[in-house]
């Protein structure tokens, strides 16, 4: 019978309802439960993959891992919950990695694996030259569908353009050393230079600023603002602690987007890409000038085309002589440069004249609506601040950074010559001298010489700033502000920045609202005939006043009489009666100024007194203080007796003197203190060391706080060192001296 019998019962006795409930079926604990779930299969746990986990998944190396998440734009994430045991370790999101596992790139990689496997077998044969012909036949694999991917509208790619352009300028100036190759860096340098040219011909740059990391640069385009650093011309030092490998991949796929963003923006203004290189120029070392816009649809586009579709087709043997060769190569660079220069003639007067007919034209078809008459002011507004530097033509010195100074002028509207480019120094045509130079020797009257902050300084103030401050002799220049300061928001307005904006003010108060246009000389001319003709009919002082009940006939017989006596070198009427009116209001003056004067003389005499009053208490004062002093000091005595020192005490001085140990007054606390030079000669020996002393000291100024920390713990085992040798040398001088007593004895 089931139960436990009870003794003196027939019956078992029944089970309790807490073991019923306990004791459940599989079938009942499922039911009421639900099913036991295994241990990271759902929660946080689930969504979340370590990264050695998800290698295995992928089954690559951990180095095609790193390329594949930074090509496809993949990142750690950090879980909100982690495992204990596994804190230290990085996750990525499980969805992420199956993304990758769908990725072609993958079985390039793994090709790629097997390629290597091969010509690895055949290098350890010894078969270097089928191992070599078998490397330029290595499998290749382009990020195009990536860059499509990541940035399906092109101002996304715009937007993340800040950090390519950095490195893009990072890499065009380091030096090809170990995994940097030649071929990344002229790339890379390349690109910079497309760009550059792209951001002056568009006319996009707004603002510079030069650092000591570089010189950032902000250019608005298409209505997106990039932000970029580019690092000064240094010989740079590649640090031992920076993975290259990594920048590598994030170069390789920068360039890539590069090329598709350059390209579109390229033919939005209207230019060929890739721009044409001039070799003579790249040689000579020219920067934006070695590249050459190319429009659309130009003799030279169609010329290149044409070239291109020629190297395609099959070339035909046909042996000529060098001297038919020569002349027909000659003929036709002749023939070439004619047609351009014809052309480009052309098209200039042709853009000129349909540039003013659709100025002409817009203004006609938005006079009535005030909205698109405000855009087109803007518009125009731009354009005048862009084309800051237009007709002007600045000359480089060699000592001037050539590169930032030609990117940022062009990008104004102005021209560069340069002793580099071919030019001369005795241009007339020159305005602007750039030098960099205190002593300028042969100056010419008709241009103005400048520092190359100046030019910087004029594109953040979109204003010709005075050039006397900026002069070569000029010893303090002005300080050098960052456009990337909102001076309001910080609630610090600098002095300079005050005084643009004083100027900016003249200038938009003195310029036509279309734009910064200056007034021609005939328009000036006519502007002061107009006047001199409103001063002569109003007349001057008193007369303006009776001049609108005068005639016409009586206003030229006076203008006549006038240029009679200018003539004959007498004074005119008009002449005489304002000298009159100055002398009657020159004696009011003075007479002002004389009262004025005697109030002066009397407040002064005024204050003299409260002075000299004010004095003589002083010294009644001084005189009382000084007797009291006299009299404690008279009190103090000459020797205080003490065992220890008990502190500082005024006037005296803890010492073991005469009377012993004690405090002793002090007779030189109220002498002066006077230096002499020593006239002792150091010895070599001593210069030596005083000169090692100055030269650790500089080190340990010039150390990272690392190398101080690793300074001092060097430094203070060696004084433990030095310390436990005087202990033993000690030590052993108590023992020398000790049995030599015992032996006396």
């Amino acid at each position: 019978m089931a139960g436990n019998r009870v003794k003196g019962r027939n019956r078992p006795k029944p089970k309790s309802v807490k073991a019923k409930a306990v004791n459940l079926s599989s079938k009942r604990r499922l039911s009421r439960m639900g099913k036991e779930q295994q241990k990271g299969k759902s929660g946080i746990a689930a969504h979340y993959v370590s990264r050695n986990k998800a290698m295995k998944m992928l089954q690559i190396t951990l180095r095609d891992f790193r390329r594949l998440c930074i090509l496809k734009g993949i990142y750690p994430r950090d879980p909100k919950k982690k495992p204990n045991k596994d804190k230290n370790k990085t996750y990525y999101h499980i969805k992420d990695i199956s993304y990758l596992a769908h990725e072609p790139l993958l079985a390039k990689f793994r090709s790629f694996k097997t390629f290597m496997k091969k010509v690895r077998k055949r290098l350890a044969k010894n078969e270097h030259q089928d191992a070599n012909r078998m490397y330029d036949k290595k499998p290749e694999y382009t990020l195009d569908h990536l860059v499509r991917e990541r940035y399906p509208r092109f101002a996304d790619s715009l937007e993340d353009l800040d950090d390519g352009l950095c490195l893009m300028h990072l890499f065009a100036n380091l030096p090809s050393i170990g995994s940097i190759r030649v071929e990344r860096t002229e790339a890379a340098l390349r690109f910079c230079r497309e760009w550059q040219l792209y951001v002056a011909q568009s006319r996009s740059l707004r603002k510079v600023f030069v650092s000591v990391k570089g010189i950032y640069y902000q250019a608005e385009v298409q209505g997106v603002t990039v932000t970029w650093l580019v690092p000064h011309k240094f010989s740079q030092n590649l640090p031992s602690d920076v993975d290259f490998r990594v920048m590598l991949t994030f170069l390789e796929f920068y360039e890539t987007l590069l090329g598709f963003v350059l390209f579109k923006l390229y033919h939005s203004v209207g230019l060929r890409y890739p721009p044409k290189l001039l070799t003579n120029k790249d040689e000579d070392g020219a920067h934006l000038n070695a590249i050459q816009a190319v429009p659309t649809g130009s003799a030279m586009d169609t010329e290149e085309t044409n070239e291109s579709k020629e190297k395609l087709k099959p070339k035909k043997k046909k042996k000529k002589s060098n001297q038919e060769i020569e002349s027909e190569g000659k003929l036709e660079s002749l023939k070439d440069a004619l047609k351009n220069i014809g052309k480009a003639v052309e098209e200039k007067e042709e853009s000129a004249d349909d540039q003013d007919k659709d100025g002409e034209e817009e203004k006609q078809v938005f006079a009535g609506d005030e909205g698109q008459a405000a855009i087109q002011k803007n518009h125009e507004r731009i354009e005048a601040l862009t084309n800051l530097f237009k007709g002007m033509r600045f000359w480089l010195s060699r000592e001037v950074p050539y590169e930032p100074l030609e990117f940022c002028i062009t990008a104004f509207g102005g021209k560069i010559l340069s002793a580099d480019s071919g030019c001369d120094i005795s241009d007339a045509s020159i305005t602007h001298h750039v030098t960099d130079r205190e002593t300028v020797k042969d100056r010419v009257k008709s241009r103005e010489y400048i520092q190359p902050q100046w030019v910087f300084d004029c594109v953040n103030s979109k204003l010709i700033l005075p050039v006397s401050r900026y002069a070569p002799e000029a010893k303090d220049l002005p300080p050098h502000l960052s456009p990337f300061v909102d001076n309001a928001a910080e609630g610090y307005m600098p002095l300079y920045a005050e005084e643009i904006n004083k100027l900016r003010a003249a200038r938009d108060s003195v310029s036509a609202p279309s734009g910064l246009k200056l007034q021609t000389k005939e328009e000036s001319k006519k502007q002061r005939e107009e006047t001199f003709k409103t001063t002569t009919e109003m007349g001057e002082g008193d007369e303006g006043e009776d001049s609108e009940d005068d005639s016409e006939d009586e206003a030229e017989s006076r203008y006549n009489e006038e240029l009679a006596a200018e003539k004959r070198g007498e004074k005119s009427k008009t002449e005489i009666a304002k000298m009159e009116v100055e002398e009657d209001s020159s004696e009011e003056e003075e007479e002002e100024e004389e009262e004025e004067e005697k109030k002066e003389s009397a407040d002064e005499e005024e204050e003299m007194e409260e002075k000299e009053q004010e004095k003589v208490e002083d010294s009644k004062v001084e005189k009382t203080v000084s007797k009291l002093a006299s009299k404690d000091k008279k009190k103090m005595e000459s020797f205080i007796a003490k065992r220890r020192f008990q502190g500082h005490r005024k006037g005296y001085v803890f010492r073991n003197g005469e009377n012993g140990l004690g405090y002793y007054l002090d007779t030189f606390a109220n002498a002066k203190v006077t230096f002499k030079p020593s006239t002792r000669r150091q010895s070599k020996r001593a210069q030596r060391l005083a000169q090692k002393k100055e030269e650790e000291e500089m080190r340990h100024m010039m150390m990272s706080k690392k190398a101080k920390r690793l300074y001092g713990r060097m430094q203070h085992g060696r004084k433990k060192k030095q310390e436990k040798v005087d202990a033993l040398k000690r030590k052993r001088a108590a023992l020398s001296s000790s049995s030599k007593r015992r032996k006396s004895r």
